[in-house]
C-alpha cells in the first residue's frame, strides 16, 4: 500500500475521494482552508452552500457505497424521501408532468446536512486525517512527478498523490503553471442565471398535492423558474432563479410578489400562507466552466483535478455533488488497475472527460435555449441532439414512460440510450408544440384549524 496521499479541499468532492483513498494509501491528508463545522452549518468556503441542492441518484448510489448507511442516516435527521412520479409536482415544457405509479426515488436534504454527515462518518476513519484552516500555496515536484504541497506557513507535506477538489475556484492551472506545465483550455457557456433563496416553514393544518414543486420556463419566452423543495427540520427550501440577468429579488418586501409572474402560481398560493424563517441569499456565479486536462500532452504525474475544479455545471440543473461522487469512484478504479504508473493522470482525465459528455451537454444545451447566453455555440450535431431532447421533453409532459426514460438520464442512473427506446421515439415523434398558455393550480385542502393559515404568519 502507497504511504500518503493529500486531498485540496472539503467540500463533497473532496470528501468522496478522501474516503475512496483511504482503502489504498496509509495515510490520506485532506486540506481545508476553510475552519469546517461540526454541525450541518454553513461555511464562507462554499458560497453556494445555502442555496438549494440535489443530490441525484447516482450520486446517492456512490456515496452509500463509499459510506455503507449513509441514506438511512439522513433519513433519521429528517432528509426527505421523494418518490418523483407521486411527489414532485413539476411543470416542464408546458405542461404538467403527470402523476403516476414509479419505483424512482431520490433524498432532499440541505447541502449542509449531506456534507456534514459525510464529514462526520470521514473524521471517524483511521486512514484520514482532517486539516482544516490550512492553505494550499503550492505543488512540490521532482521534474513531471508529483512529491506533495506547499502548505502557507513554509510547511512542505509529501504524497505520492495529490487530488485537488477544491471547487469552480481552484487555483490548479496557476501552480501548474509555476511548475512549467501548460495551462488547460477553458470552455465557458454563461447564461446568466441568479439564484434567490430562504428558508420557509410549511402552514400547519394545510396539504398540498406535492412534497416538491418545480416551476420550469419554456425559453426563449420565459426566463423565471422557482421550486420549493423539503428538508430537514420540517423546512421548505425555496429557490426563484431568474436567467439572462433577470435576476430575482433578495428583498423580502418584493420576494413573494417575484413568484406571480411565473408560469403559474402554484408557488405564490403556497408561500402566501406559509412563515419565511432565514434571511435571503442571492448567488450569481452559475456559469458553466470546464477546464480541458484530456487534451493536455503533459501532466504532472500524481496530481490529479476532479469535480468543479475540472467541471463546474450551472448548478440549477443539480449536476455537481454526482459528478464530484463520480470522479472519484474513477481514481479508485484507476488506481486498483495501475496503482501510481507513469499514465495515471493521462488515463484519468480521459476517462473524466468521458464522464462529462452527458452532463456538460445537458447543462449547455438547456442554457443554449436562452438567446442572452455567452460561450461558444455547440455544432450542428449537438443542435440536431437538443432538437430530439426538445421533443423528448415535451413529450415527457403526458408520455409516463417517457418521463420515467427522462427522470433515469436526468439523474445518471441511465445512459442516454435510454431517451431512444423505440417507444420513446414514437412518444417524441407525436409531441405536440409547448403549451405556453398560464398552468393552472392544483387544488390544496386546508384543514380546519383554530387560526386561519393566513394569520398564521407573524
Amino acid at each position: 500500500m502507497p504511504n500518503s496521499a493529500v486531498v485540496i479541499g472539503a467540500g463533497m468532492a473532496g470528501l468522496a475521494v478522501a474516503r475512496v483513498l483511504a482503502d489504498r494509501f496509509e495515510r490520506v491528508t485532506l486540506v481545508e482552508r476553510d475552519a469546517l463545522p461540526e454541525a450541518a452549518d454553513f461555511r464562507s468556503g462554499v458560497a453556494q452552500g445555502r442555496q438549494v441542492h440535489v443530490l441525484l441518484a447516482r450520486g446517492e448510489e456512490i456515496l452509500e457505497r463509499l459510506f455503507p448507511g449513509f441514506r438511512e442516516e439522513l433519513l433519521a435527521l429528517g432528509a426527505v424521501e421523494l418518490v418523483w412520479g407521486r411527489d414532485v409536482r413539476w411543470y416542464h415544457f408546458g405542461g404538467w408532468k403527470q402523476v403516476h405509479d414509479s419505483p424512482f426515488r431520490s433524498l432532499s436534504a440541505t447541502r449542509m446536512l449531506i456534507e456534514a454527515v459525510v464529514r462526520r462518518r470521514l473524521r471517524a476513519d483511521d486512514h484520514v486525517v482532517i486539516r482544516d484552516r490550512t492553505e494550499v500555496l503550492g505543488l512540490l515536484a521532482d521534474g513531471d512527478r508529483i512529491e506533495g504541497v506547499k502548505l502557507a506557513g513554509g510547511e512542505r507535506l509529501g504524497a505520492e498523490l495529490v487530488v485537488d477538489a477544491s471547487g469552480r475556484e481552484s487555483r490548479a492551472p496557476i501552480l501548474l503553471e509555476a511548475l512549467g506545465f501548460p495551462r488547460p483550455r477553458e470552455s465557458v457557456v454563461n447564461a446568466h442565471l441568479g439564484y434567490s433563496t430562504r428558508f420557509y416553514r410549511p402552514p400547519e393544518g394545510v396539504t398540498f398535492p406535492w412534497k416538491f414543486l418545480l416551476i420550469h420556463p419554456t425559453p426563449p419566452r420565459s426566463n423565471r423558474m422557482a421550486a420549493i423543495v423539503p428538508v430537514e427540520g420540517n423546512r421548505w427550501h425555496v429557490v426563484l432563479c431568474g436567467v439572462s440577468r433577470d435576476y430575482p429579488p433578495t428583498d423580502a418586501g418584493e420576494y413573494l410578489d417575484w413568484t406571480q409572474t411565473l408560469a403559474s402560481d402554484e408557488v405564490y398560493q403556497a408561500l402566501r400562507l406559509a412563515e419565511p424563517i432565514s434571511p435571503i441569499w442571492g448567488y450569481r456565479r452559475t456559469e458553466n466552466r470546464r477546464r480541458h486536462y484530456e487534451e493536455l500532452e503533459r501532466h504532472l504525474e500524481g496530481f490529479l483535478a476532479l469535480g468543479d475544479a475540472v467541471c463546474a455545471f450551472n448548478p440549477v440543473y443539480g449536476q455537481g455533488m454526482s459528478t464530484g461522487a463520480i470522479g472519484a469512484e474513477l481514481v479508485g478504479a484507476l488506481l486498483d488497475k495501475g496503482r501510481l504508473g507513469r499514465d495515471l493522470s493521462e488515463r484519468f482525465y480521459d476517462k473524466l472527460a468521458g464522464k462529462l459528455v452527458v452532463p456538460w451537454l445537458l447543462a449547455t444545451s438547456e442554457d443554449f435555449r436562452y438567446p442572452s447566453t455567452e460561450g461558444e455555440p455547440p455544432g450542428r450535431a449537438v443542435r440536431a441532439l437538443s432538437a430530439y431532447i426538445d421533443r423528448v421533453l415535451r413529450a415527457s409532459v403526458r408520455h409516463k414512460a417517457t418521463y420515467e426514460a427522462f427522470l433515469h438520464v436526468m439523474h445518471m442512473v441511465s445512459s442516454p440510450a435510454a431517451l431512444f427506446r423505440p417507444d420513446v421515439l414514437l412518444a417524441a415523434a407525436r409531441a405536440p408544440r409547448a403549451d405556453m398558455s398560464p398552468a393552472p393550480t392544483a387544488p390544496v385542502t386546508i384543514e380546519r384549524t383554530e387560526t386561519p393559515p393566513e394569520e398564521q404568519i407573524r
